[in-house]
């Protein structure tokens, strides 16, 4: 289905706001219970959408707008899992990806966790 401009930047507000009140969402949990339980939830979630197959031969429109949009908001709640879910993350992302726009994704997706991982005091030995 081919969009209109105006349809297909109103469509990219609409995502990024969806992602940005998820994101307060789950910073809102207090209880260590609900946000795990969340993580848990998130967790799936992330590694259903990223399981999708790519096909690597067809040009970067036809990436399954879900695994990129799931990639995109992991990226913001990586800060707020538990360092075990972070883990878990990195292994359920794409292997062997060869579209730029899955590739892109997955260096953020990296360097997020990489800052995460160096800042967290905790996770040092």
């Amino acid at each position: 289905m081919l969009l209109d401009q105006k349809s297909f930047i109103l469509l990219l507000q609409v995502r990024k706001f969806a992602q940005i009140c998820a994101v307060k969402v789950f910073r809102s949990f207090e209880s260590e219970k609900v946000k795990e339980c969340a993580s848990e939830l998130v967790l799936q979630m992330f590694t259903s959408h990223v399981s999708l197959p790519i096909d690597e031969s067809s040009s970067a429109d036809t990436v399954d707008p879900c695994i990129l949009h799931m990639m995109d908001v992991m990226r913001f709640l990586i800060p707020d899992l538990p360092p075990n879910f972070a883990s878990k993350a990195i292994r359920a992302l794409p292997k062997g990806a060869k579209s730029s726009m899955v590739m892109r994704r997955i260096l953020d997706f990296m360097e997020i966790l990489l800052e995460y991982f160096e800042n967290d005091p905790s996770l040092h030995r």
